[in-house]
This record gives structure tokens, sequence and C-alpha cells, in this order.
């Protein structure tokens, strides 16, 4: 998939949701999507692993990047 391809619904997502009130919004809202991508490619649920990870004692992404 290309890069325009990949980034075309956060693009979407932010307009339909009037985009980021503060850079730290901005921040978090890039980190979560890409660990959300990060993850369907190793084919891990996003959304299970993030509340897994919030969960746990060791919070670290540490998982994905192995």
């Amino acid at each position: 998939m290309q890069i325009k391809q990949a980034v075309r619904p956060c693009a979407v997502n932010r307009k339909v949701w009037g985009g980021n009130r503060t850079w730290a919004g901005a921040d978090t809202y890039g980190t979560i999507v890409s660990v959300l991508a990060t993850a369907a490619k190793h084919g891990i649920d996003g959304i299970d692993y993030l509340a897994a990870r919030a969960r746990g004692p060791d919070p670290g992404l540490a998982v994905l990047l192995g």
C-alpha cells in the first residue's frame, strides 16, 4: 500500500472530527494510529493490545517492536 493510501483514513477522520485541538492531542493521535497500524501489520488486534498494555504492569510497546 502506498503511503498516500495508508494515511487517507487518518486524514478523513481528522476532517470529520474537526482536527486536533492541541499539539499534545495531535501527538497522542499520531502515536495511537501508529501503534494500531503496526499491530495490524503484525496480525495483532490493536485494541486488545492497547487494552492489555494499559492493564499490565509494564505498559511498554516492546512486543510490537521486537
